[in-house]
């Protein structure tokens, strides 16, 4: 899908993070390592080549921007531009040249070259020129709402969550509750949770390391806008730290601030498209990395309740009908000791009688 203004998401981390292995692929079936890398400086210095790989890999880092020339005496086979984060595969361009030219517009940018060369060093040189574009600062995102401190209560149980997943659900939409939290389908539907370090977008893992940013280009490749994340980020991940630094559990209310930052670091990345290509299609992709569970839609812990027989902390016609079912031998989940009103340790019609009478306001007591 064209967009007018295309999002790339930049996350950048520590440059000790880079020397993590990894093996990439290139366009043409060649592999290289990047664990193999050598850093760049400006001016003409002889690099040793790496005869273990068909590929050795050399990368700059620039300490500012502006225009800069690579030229080398072997072929440059691959360039990659990448945003200081290589867990990500990076977009490789063949050129087969002894000179590239690359413009800089943001020092947290990088470019990755690939030498494949007989011999055993190879002579870069790097040169720097004034910046032929203007440096964009930084926008700082702040939460709309501080993010307030949060414990899961007891009675939730987060090993029973579900992942939001449209093609099964076939629902479309977070809806603000009464009760001021996001709700699943419709106000009344589970309590959405957003998972801090869930391992589609790993924003702990970022904010832990470096940066959660995003950077706005336009179709041309224009710089437009850079917008950090990160200390708003931060702020709920304090909200759910207890006073010994510990965090009991990453899974905080799906909030307003929450949902913009899974807006654009999510869909933007298009970290869904590679489990659902369709969901990655649609507005509301982000909900994909929402959790939920269908017996919560409330946190507030309920009480028990004589005649609460589907237990939604309520007494109405729905009980009624889930005993009966029950009676009937459907496949339905009760709790038998707030079913059995009519107090004799058996469910049965009695206790449908009574509970129907009981809503219809005859003078009983429930149990």
């Amino acid at each position: 899908m064209k967009k007018i203004l295309k999002t790339v998401i930049s996350v950048i981390v520590c440059l000790a993070l880079l020397m993590v292995p990894m093996t990439v692929m290139a366009e043409e079936g060649v592999t290289y390592n990047v664990n193999n890398e050598t850093n760049l400086t400006t001016g003409t210095n002889n690099y040793a080549i790496d005869s273990t790989v068909p590929y050795t890999v050399y990368i700059l880092y620039p300490t500012e921007v502006g225009d800069y020339t690579i030229t080398t005496d072997a072929k440059i086979g691959i360039v990659s531009y990448i945003d200081m984060w290589v867990q990500f595969e990076p977009t490789d361009e063949i050129v087969n040249l002894n000179e590239i030219k690359w413009t800089c517009t943001d020092v947290n940018q990088a470019i990755m070259i690939a030498v494949n060369s007989d011999l055993s060093e190879v002579s870069i040189t790097v040169n720097w020129s004034d910046p032929t574009v203007v440096e964009i600062p930084w926008t700082i995102y702040e939460n709309k709402q501080t993010p307030q401190e949060f414990v899961m209560p007891d009675f939730v149980n987060v090993g029973s969550f579900n992942g939001v997943n449209y093609q099964d659900d076939i629902i479309d939409e977070a809806v603000l509750g009464d009760d001021g939290y996001y709700h699943l389908g419709d106000k009344n539907g589970p309590v959405l949770f957003a998972n801090l370090n869930d391992p589609k977008m790993s924003l702990y893992t970022m904010s832990s390391n470096g940066k959660v940013s995003a950077i706005y280009y336009d179709e041309d490749g224009n710089l437009l806008k850079k917008l950090d994340y990160t200390s708003a980020f931060n702020e709920y991940v304090e909200a759910m730290t207890d006073d010994t630094g510990s965090i009991s559990s990453f899974y905080y209310p799906l909030s307003d601030d929450l949902i913009e930052m899974f807006k654009e670091i999510g869909a933007t990345h298009e970290w869904y498209e590679g489990e659902n290509p369709w969901v990655a299609a649609t507005d509301d992709a982000w909900l994909y990395a929402c959790y939920y569970d269908t017996n919560v839609t409330s946190l507030v812990e309920k009480e028990d309740v004589n005649g609460d027989v589907n237990f939604d902390g309520q007494l109405n016609g729905k009980d009624a009908v889930a005993i009966m079912q029950y009676i009937n031998g459907w496949d339905v989940e009760i709790s038998a000791e707030l079913s059995d009103v009519y107090s004799d340790d058996i469910i049965n019609i009695k206790d449908y009688v009574t509970l129907v009478r009981y809503l219809n306001n005859w003078d009983i007591t429930l149990g």
